[in-house]
């Protein structure tokens, strides 16, 4: 059975990370920021206190964090699957409560195109927004919250 752990993230790990990117995080990644995640999501997540690394069974399949009570997450195909699913979705659910308590009601914004994210954000109890323009392309984004 795989196994789910968490480490901080280190420029290393998010680089491995980045570099592997689900077709759809990395999607994403572009449609929200105008930039290419393998050049960019390293500082990004870097500057994001409390940064941290999932893996499954050793490998790398996730990068995720809250900053200004924004939580996000980047994955690769790993994040796929059943044992991953469940994992993520109890520890992403802890990691949501203690977010608030620290930094108050979380909001951000998922692309919606990421039909993943969006059922994992909904699975996780957060409101979603209907679809509306955002980013340097005005592609569609569902802004989702937490509260």
């Amino acid at each position: 059975m795989s196994k789910i752990t968490y480490q901080p993230a280190t420029r290393a790990s998010v680089r491995h990370i980045a570099q592997r990117l689900r077709s759809a995080d990395f999607e994403e990644y572009v449609m929200a920021t105008g930039r290419n995640p393998v050049f960019h999501l390293v500082d990004a997540a870097m500057e994001c206190p409390g940064a941290t690394v999932a893996l499954k069974d050793g490998t790398h399949i996730a990068v995720l964090g809250c900053y200004d009570a924004s939580p996000w997450l980047l994955g690769t195909d790993g994040i796929e699957g059943l044992a991953a699913g469940k994992a993520l979705l109890r520890d992403g659910s802890l990691a949501m409560e203690q977010w608030a308590a620290e930094q108050g009601p979380l909001s951000h914004y998922a692309y919606a195109a990421n039909t993943l994210h969006i059922r994992y954000l909904e699975a996780l109890g957060c409101r979603v927004d209907p679809p509306a323009p955002r980013g340097p392309f005005n592609a569609d984004f569902r802004r989702f919250y937490y509260l």
